[in-house]
Parts: structure tokens; sequence; C-alpha cells
């Protein structure tokens, strides 16, 4: 792992020229002019808690947490301390800042357009000034790529920490709810400080509050190795403005190699439900939608993900399953482009036919049964009514050479305090799906009434039509 202090020296500033405001009237600079005279231009290349001031103007904010942050500690065990002492103001400073740098190398970067054209000047010394004005030109959208890149990463990073401090103190607070009975360590471990008698109560508190810490620090390794990364290719020159045609394109060129990466969920032996939802709260909002956006494989039937997002992430897979089903039965050819101008009446017509009921077979019924889930997700079993808020597609499969899966909710499970499962019966296909959606919504509908009777109106219902095996054919 990079070290911050082996970042720090391999990080050198550009230059040594601070560029200036250019007149609008068409006058460049002396110091514009002097950047083009040495082709150089001076910027930060990362967050550094060596650099005691900036490297254009003002004092740089104390950014020794982010350092601190950033590879420093990579060598040993993040413990939850480490993420008590995480500066986010420092970083949300760092990023507003730095949005005042870049509004300088636009300047620059506009300047140094206007006089490359020379206007009048046609000479070989014309022609060599142009390429030097061209790479400092260059360098310039390079800066703000880099700029770019460490705002990105600020922003990231602040956010992303400040989820995990609040998340820590609820943790906390849950060990103080205790009175004394639990106690939680630096590394994430939940001690269970109680008479015997009370263990068997209080053990799964414990485990709760545990597989929560842990989560903390296993999302406070990613961020502090995702920092490392961006810095390291930062300190290699790999993040560049990548031929961007001005500075603010070169900008969103950074950010685009930037950022904090989408934590992987906890796997393996042991792992529960509780582990991934306590992955899933150690997020932030933008890590969350993220997670969503790139990786929604990895939550879709993840249990201990919470149903609104498996219903996103399921849906829009259900949503492209029907496009491409729809595309394979449009591009079939119609029957009689297949059996010709004899159609049956020539020599082998009729198997022919047989041939192109085969061949259509599969994708009309891939197509049927797509649609057979999306009328049961619609509102009232009418696709054209769009999808019901309060149905939940909480596992959708597509297994080769088998039947898909399926379970769809009526109701929250995560809000309810009674959750009820209808299984198929033999001969059931994903074609049943509505008529066993329309069933758990009665079934639903009726125990929330029986519960409102006996005067328990505040407990919710949530009924789950599961299809998530394959059931007999008869």
């Amino acid at each position: 792992m990079t070290s911050a202090s082996e970042v720090d020296s391999t990080c050198a500033t550009v230059g040594a020229v601070r560029p200036q405001p250019v007149s609008r009237r068409g006058v460049v600079s002396t110091s514009v002019v002097r950047i083009v005279q040495e082709g150089t231009v001076r910027f930060p290349r990362a967050f550094s808690a060596d650099v005691g001031a900036r490297e254009i103007g003002a004092p740089r904010p104390d950014v020794a947490a982010l350092r601190y942050r950033c590879g420093q500690r990579g060598a040993r065990t993040l413990l939850l301390s480490d993420i008590d002492s995480w500066n986010v103001g420092a970083l949300q400073s760092i990023a507003t800042e730095l949005g005042g740098e870049l509004t300088t190398i636009e300047g620059v970067a506009s300047d140094l357009e206007l006089i490359s054209r020379l206007p009048g000047w046609e000479s070989p010394a014309a022609d060599a000034a142009r390429g030097k004005i061209r790479s400092t030109a260059n360098r310039v959208l390079d800066d703000a790529a880099v700029i770019g890149a460490v705002r990105q990463l600020a922003e990231e990073t602040a956010a992303a920490v400040a989820t995990l401090q609040t998340e820590l103190e609820g943790v906390r607070a849950d060990i103080a709810a205790q009175g004394g009975l639990l106690r939680l360590s630096d590394n994430g471990d939940v001690c269970i400080d109680a008479p015997a008698d009370l263990h068997d109560e209080l053990q799964p508190i414990a485990d709760n509050i545990e597989s929560r810490a842990k989560a903390l620090i296993h999302q406070a390794k990613d961020i502090d190795a995702d920092c490392v990364e961006v810095f390291a290719n930062l300190a290699d020159g790999k993040i560049t403005a990548q031929g961007a045609a001005d500075a603010v394109s070169a900008q969103e060129m950074g950010r685009a190699q930037s950022g904090l990466s989408a934590p992987y969920p906890p796997e393996g032996e042991g792992v529960a439900p509780r582990d991934v939802t306590a992955w899933w709260d150690a997020l932030s909002e933008e890590e969350q939608h993220k997670v969503i956006a790139e990786h929604p494989d990895w939550i879709g039937d993840r249990d201990g993900v919470p149903a609104w997002a498996r219903r996103e992430v399921n849906l829009a897979e259900l949503d492209q399953e029907i496009a491409e089903a729809q595309g394979e039965v449009d591009a079939l050819p119609t029957r009689e482009e297949f059996l010709g101008p004899y159609g049956t009446g020539g020599p082998g017509g009729y198997l022919r036919e047989g041939r192109y009921d085969r061949m259509v077979r599969g994708p009309q019924e891939r197509l049927e049964k797509a649609l057979a889930m999306r009328e049961a997700m619609s509102i009232d079993g009418d696709p054209s009514k769009g999808y019901d808020p309060n149905k939940y597609l909480m596992l959708l499969e597509f297994p080769e050479g088998r039947e898909p899966r399926a379970a769809i909710a009526v109701g929250n499970p995560d809000e309810a305090e009674h959750v009820a499962v209808t299984t198929p019966g033999v001969g059931t296909t994903p074609t049943s799906l509505p008529g066993m959606v329309s069933e758990a919504a009665v079934l639903q509908a009726e125990s929330q009434r029986q519960l409102d009777f006996a005067g328990r109106e505040g407990e919710q219902v949530s009924t789950i039509a599961w299809l998530g095996y394959e059931p007999p054919r008869e």
C-alpha cells in the first residue's frame, strides 16, 4: 500500500508561476505570457499535510486528517477510534476551495486558447509559438483534471465519513442503552458484562451491534484503500485530461478517474442477513445509489438488503428482460415468410411448419413469462397503470435452461410485524404469478382486517408470493 509520505515525495508541483486574471479585452496579462514562455503552471497535485500554503494563493486548510486517512494508516488495522478522528470539515473545505482553483484554471485555459490564435502572425516563429502554447494548454488542462479528481475524492470521502461517524454514534448509543451490560471494543467486538442468566437475552443484541460495528470498520478500510489508489494514480501521473477540449471537460474527465468505488458486501461462511444490513447501513446515500447503479447483481436477491433497493434493481432487470424478449420475438420471421410462397402445400411443407412452431415457441414463452411478472407487479394487475408501489420484487432470476424465479411481496416486509409466504403448487409456472400475487393481496387485506378488529391497528402485514424454485409439473 502506498504511504502518504511516498505520495508527498512524488507529487511535485509543476512550475512556479501563479496565473493572474487576464483582461477580457484581448490584452494578455504578463503572468500568462510568462506561463507560455516558461511552459509551466503551478497547481496542487494532491492533498498533503506537508504543504503549508496554497500552491496558488491563500493558505491551504489543514488537511492532516486527510493525509492520516489516505495511506498513512493503511499499514495497520483501522479501528473505530480512527473513524472518530477523521475530519469531515477539512474534507469539505478542501472540496470548496478547490472549486475556486478550478475557476482560475478555466480562466487561464481560456486565455491560452485566445492567444494561441495569434492573428496576423504567420511565420516559422509563429508556428513554434503556437506549438509552445498548445503544449502549455495541455498541461493546464491536465491540472484541471487533477484538481477535479481530488475534489471528487474529497466530496465523496466527506459524505462517506460523515455517514460512518453518524452510524458509529448510533452503535455507541445502543451500547449505552444496555446500562453497562455490553462493552464495545475499538476493533468492533462486543462483550457481554452481565450475569450468566442474562446472556441468552443479550446475545442477539450484542451480535447485532457487533455486526454493525464491524461493518463500519470494513467500510472504513474500503474508503482508505480507494483514497490510496487515487493518490497513487496522481503520483504516477495517470490522471490526465485525456484530450479534453476545455477546462470544464478536463475537470469532468478527472472526476471520472477518481472517487470511491462501490464497497463489496460481506460474503462467506457465517455471514448472516444482519451482517448485510449492517454493511448497507454503513454506506452513504451516494454509495448506496452507486451500488444500485453499478452492481445490481450484488443486491437483487441478497437477504439483508432493504426491500426498496431490491425492488429497484429487480424491476430494472425485469424491464430489460421484457425489452430483450420482445426484441427476440420481433426479429422472428412471420409464418408466411418462413414457409415461403407455397406454404404447407409444397414438398415438406408440414415439416417446415413444425420447425417454425418449434423455433418461435422459446422466444414467445420467454416473453409471456416476463410480461406475466410485469402484470403481477402492476397496480390492479394492469400494466398500463404502472408498477404498484406497495409491491416489492424481492427476487428475480433467469437461470439458463430453467424456469425463471421470482418472489413478490405485497406490503413492505421490512416494516411488517407479520410476514406470510405462499408457495407454489404442482404445475405452477411464472405465468401463474399474477394469480398468486392476487391471492397474496387478499390474504394481506384479510390479515390486516383481523388485526384491526383485534385492536392492533398499528401492526403491518406483508404477504409474499414466492416462486423461488421450480415446482414439479405433475
